[in-house]
């Protein structure tokens, strides 16, 4: 699951990424400093991250090492219980291009990482389409040595300025990727995908579309993500319901295999105000969101 997210409007470069280990009681301690084998400024390492048993994800999606701001993510794999966390490989997109910001979110889970690419113009039967965004999927298969890529996510609906992968989580069989400028409920009320693989993560079918029971104008749903196991949940900065901007989050769940995802919750903080933007960051595991 998804250990941080973007934060909008940095003032400085991120250059590194640093993993801690829970020490016991409430502490935790600095395991490792990691940094890309080939950084540069303004490469913005370190703006998302994951975290999944032995392997650790990095993105950096202002990197230029294929156009300017193409973007790319690193993995690192420990062998150790946590102590070190040896690169392992750098993954970019096979169709980079300009401002595609690959690496803007980042997931991980077992033997499968999915990157986004929010600003990626996704070329489909009927042209280009700007900024709609996409995510690409890869799996390692030899324990982490090497990463292949398997298959680019985009949405069936797919529209311009989008910005499908904003946002991105993978949980066992099923990835969620937000879509926080969908217009589906007004301008840039935003929405969220599901897919699901039934083969170890080498093809996935989309399954869903999730849009707010109450979505409205500017709500940005789908700003953040998160997927585990049966259930899904997603952030609105942008909704307000406790103020203007203030935020929520909503829940879905599927009982039947992935097909359907109803709406279950709408969480808001219990002293929501009006700027909050609650719901900029999302996970969920097993029972707590």
């Amino acid at each position: 699951m998804p250990s941080t997210r973007v934060v909008h409007e940095r003032l400085c470069t991120i250059l590194f990424a640093t993993l801690l280990q829970w020490a016991g009681a409430s502490s935790f301690t600095e395991k490792a400093k990691l940094l890309a084998s080939d950084g540069a400024s303004f490469d913005e390492f370190g703006a998302s991250v994951d975290i999944s048993g032995n392997f650790a994800i990095v993105g950096a999606y202002q990197d230029d090492d294929v156009p300017f701001t193409s973007g790319s993510a690193y993995i690192y794999r420990t062998e150790d219980g946590g102590n070190t966390w040896p690169f392992e490989t750098k993954l970019v997109a096979p169709d980079a291009a300009d401002g595609d910001y690959f690496g803007y979110a980042v997931a991980i889970d077992g033997n499968v990482a999915i990157v986004g690419a929010h600003v990626d113009d996704f070329v489909g039967g009927s042209g280009s389409v700007f900024d709609a965004g996409s995510a690409y999927v890869y799996r390692t298969e030899d324990g982490g040595v090497t990463w292949d890529f398997q298959v680019k996510l985009v949405a069936p609906d797919a529209f311009s300025r989008d910005e499908l992968g904003i946002s991105v989580d993978i949980g066992g069989n099923y990835a969620i990727l937000g879509a926080h400028l969908d217009d589906d409920q007004g301008g840039d009320s935003g929405s969220a995908y599901i897919y699901r693989t039934g083969d170890g993560g080498a093809t996935w079918s989309f399954q869903a579309k999730l849009t707010a029971p109450d979505g409205a104008y500017f709500d940005r749903f789908g700003r953040s993500v998160g997927i585990s196991g049966n259930l899904a949940i997603v952030g609105a900065e942008g909704n307000d319901h406790e103020g203007f901007d203030s935020g929520s989050a909503y829940i879905y769940r599927t009982e039947d295999g992935g097909t359907t995802w109803p709406f279950q919750a709408k969480l808001v903080a219990s002293d929501g105000a009006s700027g909050d933007e609650f719901g900029f960051s999302v996970d969920i595991s097993g029972n707590f969101a």
